[in-house]
């Protein structure tokens, strides 16, 4: 199991209000492969480089215009992201997982909402993981009655325009930093989408709720 790098204290999970209602009244995890979202078309729930082994600069000899007026030198180009490999083939299952210094500036009004617009083209609905500890233990405890193995982290964000080096299941471009993530990625040897059960979430959780009341989130503190 992967160790989990920052402190969050509560999780959010996007959805359909199907699958938000299966999640958290049945306990249900849809769990889809990485090839599913290289292949979505949406650049915002998609991303064909996902799972991709390396970032490498690469050189571009020449950019010639077809009237032969345009003709540029070498050009550079750092953090082109390349290289997919099978092993990659998982399932994963993604939340939203704001850590304290994202919590810090909202409080601050440093920023005017907890969740980016783009959120929310992962569906109309979303719940509220009041205990993601005992949600994180549920999972595992469901993956390990499957003989799974897996990890879990937060997705680290690379600047594209100068990261060199190595990519993987838990790097992506820093396009998507506004997403948050943190992942469970399922080394199930399979090609298609998995379910787990992890029992009904009510104790643990609210909603499902509509997107809309997202920005309705309002963090107030207490003094001891």
């Amino acid at each position: 199991m992967a160790t989990v790098t920052k402190n969050f204290r509560f999780l959010l999970k996007f959805g359909e209000q199907d699958h938000m209602t299966d999640l958290i009244e049945k306990g249900i995890l849809y769990c889809n492969t990485i090839s599913y979202f290289r292949k979505l078309e949406d650049p915002k729930q998609g991303d064909k480089h996902e799972g991709c082994l390396s970032a490498t600069p690469v050189i571009i000899n020449k950019i010639i215009s077809k009237d032969g007026r345009i003709n540029m030198p070498d050009i550079k180009i750092n953090g082109v992201l390349r290289d997919h490999d099978s092993e990659f083939n998982r399932n994963i299952f993604c939340l939203y997982g704001p850590d304290e210094y994202l919590l810090q500036r909202f409080i601050d009004k440093e920023i005017p909402v907890l969740v980016n617009r783009r959120e929310f083209d992962f569906g109309k609905y979303f719940i509220f993981i009041k205990d993601p500890n005992e949600f994180a233990k549920r999972v595992k405890i469901a993956i390990e009655k499957e003989k799974y193995q897996y990890k879990l982290s937060f997705i680290e964000y690379v600047d594209q325009s100068t990261y060199q080096g190595k990519m993987g299941i838990f790097k992506k471009s820093d396009y998507y930093k506004d997403q948050n993530e943190l992942r469970f990625s399922i080394e199930s040897n399979s090609d298609q989408p998995i379910k787990l059960n992890i029992g009904n979430m009510r104790d643990i959780a609210e909603g499902p709720y509509p997107i809309d009341e997202i920005e309705k989130l309002e963090l107030k503190i207490y003094n001891n």
